[in-house]
């Protein structure tokens, strides 16, 4: 998958690789599936990535600001 270089630019804190671009397919069938996405701005997500710059917690739900994931969100939602 391609992401546009500008989104890619403003993803700085990845720690992983952008793990996420080589395999979206997975990415989304376990690990990092936005669940729910709120206004178009806040995701939701399944995750369980110990270590991300762009994940908080929000009581019980985990909130992902990840450029790339919400570009691929926004690729892929129905």
């Amino acid at each position: 998958m391609e992401i546009d270089e500008k989104i890619l630019k403003e993803t700085v804190h990845c720690r992983k690789n952008f793990e996420c671009l080589r395999a979206h397919t997975e990415f989304f069938g376990r690990n990092g599936r936005v669940e729910r996405c709120l206004d178009g701005k806040v995701h939701i997500v399944k995750c369980s990535q110990i270590i991300c710059h762009y994940k908080m917690s929000f009581g019980k739900y985990i909130i992902c600001n990840c450029p790339i994931r919400k570009e691929i969100y926004q690729r892929h939602k129905q």
